[in-house]
């Protein structure tokens, strides 16, 4: 299984819409093969950024998926409120 941490770097008006951006993206991604979950994290200490957690079958689908058109719309929809790029760190669950 793969696991993808990802963070987003919003204004205040972006981490008001995030919630449902994640709701909106998670309608999206079960369309896609291999993908199992989508959830949000909040860090306790540190609520600077956005964080998801996503799961996938395999790194493959992961690629699939971060490669197609949907990914793209999806990202371009936080690109108003974003103060600097997402980063993202990949796992592999053995």
């Amino acid at each position: 299984m793969i696991l993808v941490i990802v963070e987003h770097f919003l204004d205040r008006k972006g981490k008001l819409y995030f919630p449902n951006w994640i709701t909106e993206i998670g309608e999206v991604l079960m369309a896609y093969e291999g993908f199992i979950a989508i959830e949000r994290l909040e860090e306790i200490e540190d609520q600077d950024r956005c964080l998801l957690l996503l799961k996938f079958e395999n790194l493959d689908l992961l690629r699939q998926w971060s490669k197609s058109e949907a990914h793209d719309h999806m990202i371009s929809k936080l690109e108003p409120f974003r103060s600097q790029k997402q980063q993202s760190r990949i796992f592999e669950i053995k």
